[in-house]
């Protein structure tokens, strides 16, 4: 049996609330709450996100209420690694404890991957960037003439 109504009801919001969300009218959302119909993966999906639980524990699949395990299995991070950097980006101000535990799990997860702007990454960004014009700068400058290197700047120094 899914969650919806069980989340909706212990999150103290209305049918109106939630249908207004999805898009959807109340009487739909009342048949998936009922098990009359069965949502889309979409419909599923943002449901998910309106409770802030990921879909497998909203549709009745999983117990893991917070996801860390279906976070781990599909990111290769173990869960201790995702909440260490979670506890790292709290700590550093750059997400914030009244975030949902959804939200912070994913972005930790695309810290972990550089996904995130850092300063590190940055200036990582920045300097392959300054190396690669180097780079170019320095490979136009000169042209190979029947094997004879020639500088097009005139002398090198």
């Amino acid at each position: 049996m899914n969650r919806i109504k069980e989340l909706r009801i212990e999150q103290k919001k209305t049918q109106k609330d939630a249908a207004d969300f999805l898009g959807m009218s109340e009487q739909v959302l009342s048949y998936y709450e009922r098990g009359k119909r069965e949502p889309k993966l979409k419909t599923w999906e943002k449901l998910a996100e309106y409770f802030g639980v990921p879909v497998p524990y909203l549709m009745g699949i999983s117990n893991d209420r917070d996801g860390w395990d279906e976070w781990s299995k599909n990111t290769g991070y173990s869960i201790d690694e995702i909440k260490n950097e979670i506890n790292r980006l709290l700590e550093s101000g750059r997400i914030s404890k009244n975030e949902d535990i959804q939200k912070q799990i994913g972005y930790a997860v695309r810290s972990l991957e550089g996904d995130i702007p850092t300063a590190t990454n940055a200036v990582l960004r920045i300097t392959t960037t300054k190396l690669r014009d180097v780079r170019n700068f320095v490979q136009d400058s000169f042209l190979i003439s029947d094997e004879k290197v020639v500088c097009k700047l005139g002398k090198l120094q």
